[in-house]
């Protein structure tokens, strides 16, 4: 069955894509690093909330919600993991000196308990997240569910230590234990950020003759956001370091609706929205099939013939796109069995 595509909700995951892989570049200035970390990865549960508002989708039943996510989202953390391990296995015969069997069983362990290798943190507590909340939401209403999820989210942030205990641990049943829990801790802050997203959907609704209010909405809520931003400091959603609690809440909320709000004021920017439907693609690929290593060697060479920084990152941003061109067509044609999709399913993640 067909699913509705919500333009702005499309945009706004192209809008996160694009801060992600800017953000893993490692080309950024310290301030807009930092400014990125605040709200790349909420936004992506802020679009999930928005799409599950829309689309109502939380009248399902537990039972297709789970096996719809997990298609969608756990097989392509079983597929990439594996794909992580093989990159190592051939590594440690390939290049001995980059490569070795402590860091192959890391990655082994950390697959394992779903604490995920690389960018792949992201899809167990994404998983969590949006199937937690889509559930959550059939049998509970909106406000009820927001003050649930808040009520969670602020007692993971109290145990703001706990990920450099886990880190700092030998590999043990507890320490299994722990990092399977923490993948559920990511989880329950992404819940709160979904809540976010169908509200601000709610709204966009709402304000759906007032243009020009949502225009000056999303104008002020990012540069509040932005502001906040500076003064918390950098972040990682990954390890659950976020600064001040309530600011870092807000920051990701206010950015986020600021972008959504700007991109339904838009309506519509078809390269924009063609980054948010395979922006699944392109976060596993741009890292873990190594095409921002190939990207940054390629403008190591042209900046090495120009000395021209601009044309450096121009070289970045050309061989990225081209790279993932190519890859999302391949993907989507030949291995979409890595995504989930059905056999013979041609329609965008």
């Amino acid at each position: 069955m067909e699913t509705k595509r919500f333009n702005y909700i499309d945009m706004l995951k192209g809008v996160g894509i694009i801060c992600v892989v800017a953000g893993h570049s490692t080309m950024l200035p310290v301030a807009l690093q930092q400014w990125v970390e605040s709200f790349h990865m909420a936004l992506f549960f802020v679009a999930a909330g928005a799409l599950i508002g829309q689309q109502k989708s939380y009248t399902k039943t537990s039972e297709t919600v789970i096996k719809a996510r997990s298609r969608s989202i756990l097989i392509p953390f079983f597929w990439f993991s594996l794909i992580a391990m093989l990159w190592d296995t051939v590594g440690l015969y390939l290049d001995p000196q980059q490569y070795n069997v402590s860091g192959l069983k890391e990655k082994i362990w950390d697959s394992c308990t779903f604490y995920g290798v690389s960018v792949l943190w992201f899809l167990p507590a994404f998983f969590v997240a949006v199937t937690g909340y889509q559930i959550m939401r059939r049998y509970v209403k909106l406000w009820i569910t927001t003050i649930i999820v808040i009520g969670l989210a602020v007692l993971v942030c109290l145990c703001d230590s706990i990920p450099d205990y886990i880190l700092g641990m030998d590999k043990s049943p507890l320490v299994f234990f722990l990092q399977v829990a923490f993948v559920f801790w990511r989880g329950v802050i992404g819940m709160l950020f979904c809540a976010v997203g169908e509200i601000a959907a709610w709204g966009v609704e709402r304000l759906r003759e007032h243009r020009m209010i949502k225009l000056l909405l999303g104008i002020v809520l990012l540069a509040g956001g932005t502001f906040l931003a500076m003064k918390n400091g950098m972040v990682s959603f990954r390890y659950l370091i976020v600064g001040n609690m309530a600011l870092f809440f807000l920051i990701g909320s206010a950015i986020s609706i600021g972008f959504l709000f700007l991109c339904e004021w838009i309506g519509e920017f078809r390269p924009m929205e063609y980054l948010g439907r395979y922006s699944m693609v392109i976060f596993l690929t741009h890292l873990d099939l190594r095409v921002m290593n190939i990207a940054i060697k390629c403008s190591d060479k042209v900046f090495a013939l120009t000395d021209n920084n601009f044309a450096k990152y121009i070289t970045v941003g050309i061989v990225l796109i081209l790279l993932e061109l190519v890859i999302v067509n391949v993907m989507d044609r030949y291995f979409g069995f890595l995504l989930g999709k059905k056999r013979r399913e041609r329609k965008e993640i």
